[in-house]
């Protein structure tokens, strides 16, 4: 186990929505790479429009 580093990693990142099966909409960031990621402030946005 690697020792946790007080810096954060630059890292890549995108924003992104998804749509769960209730046809609710989540926003949100992705961070990371390869299959480290992070998917952070997911809000709920359904009943608005954009």
């Amino acid at each position: 186990m690697a020792t946790p580093t007080p810096t954060v990693p630059v890292v890549p990142r995108k924003d992104v929505t998804f749509t769960t099966a209730d046809h609710i909409k989540l926003t949100g960031w992705l961070y990371g790479s390869g299959t480290n990621v992070i998917v952070l402030s997911l809000v709920p946005t359904s009943g608005k429009s954009s």
